[in-house]
């Protein structure tokens, strides 16, 4: 056997610390959440809300993958198609251009490969997909912005409301794609602008376009729900209003080779179908069949919009349908943990009939409650391990109430390796108090060595906001904490809607002092704990986070990081990226040095800046990430860098650590290659980084360590494992 010796010494100063190896946080699903004693399949895929569906082959396998676009959080999520489902892997998000309003995949050039197009404030946007056959998707910019041939022959920007969804599909049957669009700003009729590609070059890959008609179908929408014109009627039956958003979906419904039209509207609830009585070349619409499809109709408090591909891999397509809002509507009445509709197509593509199967496609596989998913940890029944609880803005109740809860996911394995199990819709009945957006953190308030509950909300339709406390009432810090309601106690900061307060020692006197995170324009406040829970403020733009309304609700967590010792900052805020800021507290009155580009992605093998939706929530979780969403849901992030507290099940490597407890040395042993790298349970480095080879032997020696306990962090791929080695004297 080939053996090798590594002589390690460890350093009394601890000069090597995770944060100074490059950092990384990596996407991780293997930890198991069930919620009714079923295991969600993504579990940590972060929620979605109004939804627009396409297809497209991410991985170059063959077979078309599912790319949802989410208009709330303005995040794409991308989703494998693997074994007839559909998992999240967030890494192929970041192959994406970013926009902000909406998102179309369709192959324009007829080369099999969907290609890219979306919404700007200036028009449309097209990419080409140039992906190699067996690669990755990748895109090249095709036009920016899409022009069009005006009446007058002049050139003239294809526009499309930011508020609105285009058919971007072939209406003439001549294999070029062709765009329905409602005519912008004013409304009302649809413009047909025909691709001229076939015409004048003999190909479908080109993008030109001339616009035939300002009112495609020879109807018209009029402003209210349900008012149409057809044909030679001349003016609307109510006030015409401006136009306020439409989403088109064209297709052939009835085989007869002319595309018919599926409409949403703003202000309506449901979907419209419009057949189509002319041909390909000439659009009629002589009536309106309101509510459908027939069976189940679609039923949105406002806006819906549709979508066409096969989800359940039978290879016919089926109608999706979700909310086309910018943000939950006035009063909350949308439901945003059950706004994708799901229609399975049980005819043909030829003749699709569409018979409804749910309401909350991929959300019912995943932690999504609804919108403004904040976690926190704590250990909730005194069994030593952190559970997790989840509140929201509210829940959509069904009799339309709208209030918020705190979930509660128990943790029925471990801190090494977690699982957790829903047992508590409405912790603590808070629901009962009729509050909105809740914000909560678990601290020790009073320096009672037991954990205190502490957390903003809004009593909805008052201004009753403010941030409230209840004390710790169990006996002994390490039973399991009660609170109650009627002990509920305010905190004397004057706050704002979607404020975040956060509890940490930052002047080291064994008391709590705040940071407050500002809604309004992100900004950092430090409030110094005076005594018994009076705060007086301290500065402004702590750290030199100052107002910047580009970064709107400043999310906050304090914990060590990187295995030094000393707290590190951690932020989200509604750009969609979190930072980390290391021994902030020195800092305070100066400016913070962010560590940015964190996640670390597995495709393109690099750290980067990962868009996770305007409107995060991160919490640290035994050196780990928790991402609450704007859109509900939660992600789980892994850090590659130090010893994080988390082993991946799915992996058993094949290594022995031998003797165990050691001495003066001990020995490593593999049947893989793998690298390693060893801790303290303080997560401090006492080596770099080593790769062991198959059927190899490293001696190392531990004269020096300190007696105690250290761990081995091995590491194959993506996947990593730790064994534990005891040091004795």
């Amino acid at each position: 056997m080939q053996k090798q010796t590594l002589f390690f010494i460890l350093l009394l100063s601890y000069s090597f610390h995770g944060f100074t190896q490059e950092t990384s946080f990596v996407f991780y699903d293997s930890i198991e959440v069930s919620i009714g004693g079923e295991s969600l399949k993504n579990a940590w895929a972060g929620g979605l809300n109004a939804s627009q569906f396409s297809k497209v082959d991410l991985n170059g396998d063959g077979s078309e993958d599912l790319v949802v676009f989410d208009r709330t959080t303005q995040k794409l999520s991308t989703f494998l198609s693997q074994n007839n489902e559909f998992s999240y892997a967030p890494e192929y998000e970041d192959l994406f251009p970013k926009f902000q309003f909406w998102m179309l995949l369709v192959d324009y050039n007829c080369d099999g490969k969907k290609d890219l197009f979306f919404g700007t404030n200036s028009g449309i946007t097209a990419y080409t997909n140039i992906a190699e056959e067996g690669e990755n998707v990748a895109w090249e910019l095709a036009k920016d912005p899409i022009k069009s041939t005006g009446f007058s022959g002049g050139s003239l920007t294809l526009k499309v409301d930011i508020t609105d969804i285009p058919a971007i599909v072939d209406i003439d049957n001549d294999g070029d794609l062709d765009i329905l669009n409602f005519i912008p700003t004013v409304g009302g009729r649809v413009e047909y602008h025909k691709n001229l590609s076939m015409e004048n070059f003999g190909n479908c890959d080109n993008l030109e376009f001339q616009k035939i008609t300002n009112r495609w179908g020879d109807f018209e929408e009029c402003g209210t729900c349900d008012s149409y014109i057809f044909g030679n009627e001349t003016s609307c039956r109510v006030a015409k209003t401006n136009h306020a958003g439409s989403a088109l979906l064209a297709l052939d419904m009835d085989d007869d080779g002319d595309k018919d039209l599926i409409l949403g509207e703003v202000s309506c609830n449901h979907l419209v179908y419009f057949e189509n009585k002319g041909d390909e070349n000439e659009a009629v619409f002589d009536s309106a069949i309101l509510d459908i499809p027939i069976t189940k109709p679609v039923n949105f408090h406002v806006f819906p919009a549709s979508f066409y591909e096969d989800v359940d891999f039978d290879g016919k397509n089926d109608l999706l349908v979700s909310p086309n809002l910018f943000s939950n509507d006035a009063g909350f009445m949308t439901n945003f943990s059950q706004s994708n509709w799901y229609y399975k197509n049980i005819g043909t593509n030829a003749i699709p009939e569409f018979n409804f199967e749910k309401k909350d496609f991929l959300q019912n596989e995943m932690i999504d409650l609804g919108e403004g998913a904040s976690p926190a940890m704590a250990d909730a029944d005194g069994d030593g391990d952190l559970d997790l609880f989840v509140a929201n803005k509210g829940d959509q109740q069904s009799d339309s109430s709208f209030y918020a809860t705190i979930k509660l996911f128990e943790n029925t394995g471990s801190d090494l390796q977690p699982a957790f199990e829903l047992n508590n819709v409405d912790y603590l009945g808070l629901s009962q108090l009729n509050f909105i957006e809740i914000k909560p953190q678990f601290a020790d308030l009073n320096n009672d060595g037991k954990t205190d509950f502490v957390f903003t909300a809004l009593v909805k339709n008052t201004s009753d906001l403010a941030i409230r406390y209840m004390l710790n009432e169990a006996a002994n810090p390490a039973d399991p904490p009660i609170f109650q309601l009627e002990n509920i106690q305010l905190i004397d900061v004057d706050i704002e809607r979607l404020d975040e307060a956060h509890f940490a020692d930052l002047d080291n006197d064994n008391d709590m002092d705040l940071l407050l995170g500002k809604n309004r324009g992100g900004e950092l406040i430090q409030y110094e704990n005076t005594g018994d829970l009076n705060f007086t403020k301290v500065r402004s733009a702590a750290g030199g986070i100052g107002f910047d309304n580009t970064k709107r609700e400043l999310s906050l967590d304090v914990a060590d990081m990187d295995g030094d010792d000393l707290p590190d900052l951690i932020t989200g805020d509604r750009s969609g990226e979190f930072k980390v800021y290391t021994n902030f507290i020195e800092d305070l009155d100066g400016t913070f040095t962010a560590i940015e580009n964190l996640f670390f992605n597995n495709t393109l093998g690099k750290n980067i800046q990962h868009h996770f939706g305007s409107g995060i929530f991160p919490i640290a979780y035994e050196k780990n990430l928790i991402i609450g969403s704007e859109a509900g849901g939660l992600t789980f992030l892994k850090n590659k860098s130090i010893v994080s507290g988390i082993d991946d099940p799915k992996v058993a490597f094949k290594v022995q650590v031998f003797p165990n407890p050691a001495k003066n040395s001990f020995k490593i042993s593999s049947a893989e290659t793998l690298s390693f790298q060893i801790f303290d349970l303080l997560g401090r480095t006492i080596s770099k980084p080593q790769v062991i080879s198959p059927d190899s032997e490293v001696n190392i020696q531990t004269e020096y360590w300190v007696a105690g306990l250290y761990l081995i962090k091995f590491q194959k791929g993506n996947y990593s494992f730790s064994e534990k080695i005891i040091i004795k004297k």
